[in-house]
């Protein structure tokens, strides 16, 4: 149809048909076979054109055809996989899974896990692993958006990431994250060790002269510059050395802005200076004066100035004289205990010497060259424990109680007696948890403690710091036992001792069992502890609720008698004989614990199983001749 049209077109515009024209010398109806060149050559001319529009119209087709069968065999090569050209911290990833990348990345970041950044600063280095500042990288959070490069932009935006990938690698950055305490931490070390701070000016005296030293710039370590170069290299996956940058820093004052400070001085050590409190007076020569000057930066740029003023570090002994004559101790509200009743003490203000105004206030007396005369500055101390405050904690008598009896060394009556003091007057708040280990703390020589016997974990007993202390944990379990309080944790010993209440001992060690038990009476309780050469109380005070406990011990059971173990030793004659360790028969005891409120509810009920391991009796047996 549309050749058909082209041809009658053409027709019409050759004999000038429509447009009331006609050729002259031709008449077409005269000669219908005629060639007609203009004609021919238009034709020959849309059908070039017919042509090349097809043929351009065919390679589109044909490009686009390749480049979606590109696509979709690309898309089927590396479907679940990371796409060629993609790389992590400068590693290739290209066509693996994401188990297998997330493996060679693991395998990586173990390997620079293992090899130590090194910072250096000229001859001197500090290697240092990752590990050392908590560098922790996500390796499936990583491969996630390795995936991602070529996934996620849109239709056009994935195709076109896809080709590029072919042509220019594209690097994904680690998922990670970095201790930055630590680094701080580590760059303030260096700091500390390559810094040289710039000087500001400051004052020399000569007798009366007062002159003017200069300072010096100085040059120290860029800390944000170092810092941003240390993560980067962690989170690289490349173990690398590290330069410290540095920086070069100008004093705060030049030496014209040090010119007032002079003048200020030569008043100072004019003449002596007063201070008073009261009807109390302390006098400061002008050579204290001048040797307790010190210089300080007030302004900044080129209104920087030094001031000379009156350093309470330079002049300690004068303004700790001071202070210890206005002193008034403080007093926190308290209570005195008689076993039984908790008697209110009620708390007092202090009063202390504010050191650093008082320094300025000297200091202003000192510039001023007539009234030479400062008022000390002093503050009141409040009591962190209010009279009103521990009125309205409900100490106000005993709720439980209990006493042992004991022997031993003198290191270990010193451990309980030292233990005991560590716990008396432990206050626990409502719904709070008592530690043993916490309020203890560790049996160390410098808290205290000394060498003393304590049960091995074979049963034996040996030498070891802070034993005896299993002494005052049988006491105080036992007075939260009788007060009804919730026990959280408890052991027995491994061995049994009939010096303590069977089935109701207590054992703890630093870093082994520990006793714990909650305060669950609704009102603050007060622990006290009193110690002998021979005795220990613990009385535990608090709001009486009118809670009772009862309990019962069972009989032995599971007994299992100990056997006999020889041991053949030169150091007795053949035939001879001694005990080396008694041991014990293995046995269980139980206690069963009743806890009853003011009105009879059972509030907690309990069994506490204690099991004593049965231990061979050791006989040494002699074998000298």
């Amino acid at each position: 149809m549309r050749n058909r049209r082209a041809r009658w077109l053409m027709k019409r515009q050759s004999t000038g048909e429509g447009h009331g024209l006609q050729r002259v010398g031709f008449d077409p109806s005269t000669h219908p076979g005629r060639y007609n060149p203009l004609m021919a050559t238009r034709r020959r001319t849309l059908s070039r054109r017919v042509r090349t529009r097809r043929l351009v119209a065919a390679g589109i087709l044909l490009v686009v055809g390749f480049v979606l069968l590109f696509l979709v065999i690309d898309a089927l090569v590396f479907w679940g996989r990371v796409h060629t050209g993609v790389q992590i911290a400068g590693y290739d990833m290209g066509h693996l899974t994401r188990q297998q990348a997330e493996d060679r990345l693991a395998e990586l970041v173990e390997q620079a896990a293992a090899a130590p950044v090194v910072v250096v600063a000229g001859d001197r280095e500090w290697p240092v692993l990752p590990a050392a500042f908590g560098v922790v990288v996500d390796v499936e959070g990583t491969v996630a958006n390795a995936l991602r490069v070529t996934r996620g932009h849109g239709l056009v935006g994935d195709a076109m990431t896809r080709i590029g990938s072919y042509f220019s690698k594209r690097s994904v950055d680690l998922n990670g994250r970095i201790n930055a305490e630590a680094v701080d931490l580590f760059i303030a070390d260096i700091a500390g060790q390559l810094d040289s701070p710039a000087v500001n000016p400051t004052l020399e005296f000569l007798g009366a002269a007062v002159t003017v030293k200069d300072g010096a710039p100085g040059r120290v370590v860029d800390g944000p510059d170092l810092k941003a170069r240390l993560v980067e290299t962690l989170l690289s996956l490349h173990s690398t050395r590290v330069e410290v940058p540095m920086a070069d820093v100008l004093p705060e004052v030049t030496a014209a802005g040090a010119e007032a400070a002079v003048l200020e001085a030569q008043v100072m050590i004019s003449s002596p200076v007063v201070l008073t409190a009261g009807d109390k007076k302390w006098r400061m020569t002008g050579q204290e004066i001048q040797a307790a000057i010190d210089c300080v930066v007030q302004g900044q740029g080129e209104a920087a100035r030094l001031m000379a003023v009156i350093s309470s570090a330079k002049a300690k002994e004068f303004f700790q004289a001071v202070a210890e004559e206005v002193a008034i101790p403080v007093f926190n509200a308290t209570w005195e205990t008689d076993g039984k009743k908790a008697v209110l003490l009620e708390a007092s203000s202090g009063r202390e010497l504010d050191v650093g105004k008082t320094a300025v206030a000297l200091t202003n007396a000192a510039k001023n060259p007539t009234n030479r005369v400062a008022e000390a500055v002093v503050a009141e101390v409040k009591p962190d424990r209010s009279t009103e405050k521990a009125a309205s904690m409900g100490i106000e008598s005993a709720i439980g109680s209990f006493r042992t009896e004991f022997e031993g060394t003198a290191n270990r009556i010193a451990n309980i007696a030292r233990a005991a003091e560590l716990i008396n007057g432990t206050l626990l708040a409502p719904g709070e948890e008592f530690s043993f280990n916490h309020v203890v703390g560790e049996r160390t020589e410098d808290r205290g403690f000394h060498v003393a016997k304590v049960v091995a974990p074979d049963g034996t007993l040996q030498d070891d710091l802070g034993g005896g202390i299993c002494q005052v944990a049988t006491t105080i379990f036992n007075a939260a036992f009788f007060a009804g309080l919730e026990i959280t944790e408890r052991k027995n010993h491994s061995l049994y001792f009939d010096t303590y209440p069977k089935g109701r001992d207590a054992t703890v060690s630093w870093d082994g069992p520990d006793l714990r038990f909650l305060n669950d009476t609704g009102h603050w309780i007060l622990i006290k502890a009193a110690a002998t050469k021979t005795s220990l109380l613990f009385v535990i005070y608090g709001t009486p609720d009118g809670r009772t406990v009862s309990y019962s011990t069972s009989d032995w059971y599971e007994v299992e008698p100990q056997g006999v173990r020889e041991e053949r030793t030169d150091e007795l004659a053949a035939g001879q004989t001694r005990i080396k360790d008694k041991g014990q028969d293995g046995r269980s005891c139980s206690v069963a614990w009743v806890v009853k409120s003011a009105d009879g509810t059972v509030l907690r009920e309990r069994v506490f199983e204690s099991r004593y391991p049965m231990y061979n009796k050791i006989v040494e047996v002699g074998t000298k001749q």
